[in-house]
């Protein structure tokens, strides 16, 4: 319960902190703690532009459940039959995405679905592999996320499906990758993969047939999580033995026309934060003891499509 609350808070810090960078001027945000009634866990992960949030939560007897939070008004998310099942992304259309795992099977394998706005289950399972974890949705039904077999690293890729096309998908080819987000057009994509040469998590960004990999300056790993219709992206890296959490935002002027030219809102199947007018935050699952301290604004003088912009950088150390 500690460690969720003080997650929140420290979202909240690097958001402020963020708002003041791109805007100038502080804005004031308003907290609120999510806890499922009588879940021993809470773990918000993705809101859309109506404010209905889906997560997953762990009930009394620690089973996993996803949930749908709507209005105040929780829903709790069971795919028929499983004994695991986790609600990712979700969008402007009420549509979730997440994976679940039937009884029996590697507490690794994970297969994808789709909850309609009507609550109906649907497959979203990349073919020909074991396990399918999709992890966003856009309004537009593009799901991201990756596939994999009986681990987490030789067979991980990042990959898309169609949910209006099941006939359509692709993968990338990028070791050990997830796409984590995606513009509304689906025209840029975010992810994250490890560099076996550098021995380490990279971010990147996925423009058509074109891989751009990126790291925080001085880091020993960067992991991108999710980004908004201008590009702006956002993750968390680690350096030494700290993680810290990190906004760090393309300029619009240096993104693709077809990209750049979209109007600028809350892209739908965005990560549950306060945001300002060009990024948003992304909270990180933890199960060991953080504390949150306010940070500091700097600028990274690196090339992702372009210019960095200015990034705000909120510590989240890790005790």
């Amino acid at each position: 319960m500690r460690n969720k609350q003080i997650s929140l808070v420290a979202i909240a810090i690097g958001a402020t902190v963020l708002a003041t960078a791109v805007t100038g001027k502080e804005r004031v945000l308003v907290y609120a703690t999510i806890d499922v009634p009588g879940a021993t866990r809470t773990s918000p992960q993705g809101i859309n532009s109506k404010g209905d949030i889906s997560g997953g939560f762990v009930d009394s007897a620690g089973q996993q459940h996803g949930f749908l939070l709507r209005d105040g008004v929780f829903t709790k998310i069971d795919y028929p039959g499983a004994e695991y099942t986790d609600a990712r992304g979700l969008n402007s259309r009420g549509e979730i995405v997440g994976a679940y795992r039937m009884p029996g099977e590697p507490s690794v394998n994970r297969h994808g679905y789709l909850r309609t706005r009507h609550g109906e289950f649907l497959a979203a399972d990349f073919p020909g592999h074991t396990s399918t974890i999709p992890q966003r949705i856009t309004a537009s039904g593009l799901i991201l996320g990756c596939r994999h077999e009986h681990e987490l690293m030789e067979t991980m890729r990042g990959v898309t499906l169609n949910a209006r096309d099941p006939g359509e998908f692709t993968e990338t080819d990028a070791f050990a990758s997830m796409h984590t987000g995606a513009t509304p057009d689906g025209s840029l994509i975010v992810g994250l993969f490890t560099d076996m040469d550098a021995g380490r998590r990279r971010g990147y960004l996925l423009y058509g047939d074109t891989f751009i990999p990126f790291d925080v300056p001085g880091s020993r790993g960067t992991q991108a999580w999710d980004l908004n219709p201008r590009g702006a992206v956002v993750g968390v890296y680690r350096t030494q033995a700290t993680e810290i959490t990190v906004s760090f935002g393309t300029s619009s002027d240096s993104l693709p026309s077809t990209t750049r030219q979209r109007p600028l809102r809350a892209r739908s199947g965005s990560i549950l934060a306060a945001t300002s007018s060009a990024t948003m935050m992304q909270p990180v699952e933890r199960t060991d003891s953080s504390r949150a301290e306010c940070g500091t604004t700097t600028r990274i003088a690196d090339q992702l499509l372009g210019t960095i912009r200015t990034v705000a950088i909120s510590p989240w150390l890790i005790a």
